[in-house]
C-alpha cells in the first residue's frame, strides 16, 4: 500500500514540476474573484510549512485573505521543527526531493522567476497538497 502510495504522489509531483503555465500573484495585476472567494472559504485548508509567514504576506501585498491556514508542522507528531523535505521522506516516502535553501531565499520579487524557483514553488505546493491530504488536515 505504501508503494503505490508514494508512486502515486511522485508522479503526481513530476507533473507539477513539468507545469509550464505558472500564475505569479505579484505580476497579475489583480487577484481573481474566484481566487478570493476560495481562499476565503474556511472549508478549504491552505496548508504550509510557515503557513502563517505566506498568509500575512498574502494579505499584506495582495490583499487576499485566507480564511484557514494550516501549519504542517503542527500536524506532524514527534518532528518538532522538521522541514518539508524530512516531511516527505517520513510520511510520503519520497527521498531526494528538491529543496535546495539557496532557491528558498532567493530573489522572489524579481521580475522574472528563475526556472529552479518555479520548480522549487511546484515542489512546495505539491508537498504541501500531498501532506496535508496524507496528515488528514482537512479535519483540523
Amino acid at each position: 500500500m505504501v508503494a503505490a502510495k508514494t508512486t502515486t504522489v511522485s508522479t503526481r509531483l513530476r507533473r507539477c514540476m513539468r507545469a509550464h503555465d505558472e500564475y505569479v500573484l505579484a505580476r497579475a495585476g489583480a487577484v481573481p474573484a474566484v481566487l478570493r472567494r476560495f481562499m476565503a472559504d474556511a472549508r478549504a485548508a491552505f496548508v504550509a510549512h510557515n503557513v502563517r509567514h505566506d498568509c500575512r504576506k498574502l494579505e499584506e501585498h495582495h490583499g487576499l485573505e485566507v480564511a484557514r491556514g494550516v501549519e504542517l508542522r503542527r500536524l506532524v507528531a514527534g518532528m518538532g521543527n522538521a522541514s518539508m523535505k524530512r516531511m516527505a521522506e517520513e510520511h510520503l516516502g519520497l527521498v531526494g526531493v528538491w529543496k535546495p535553501r539557496r532557491v528558498g531565499t532567493s530573489r522572489w520579487h524579481a521580475r522574472r522567476l528563475t526556472k529552479g524557483q518555479v520548480e522549487y514553488a511546484c515542489v512546495d505546493a505539491c508537498l504541501s497538497f500531498h501532506l496535508g491530504v496524507h496528515l488528514d488536515a482537512g479535519d483540523i
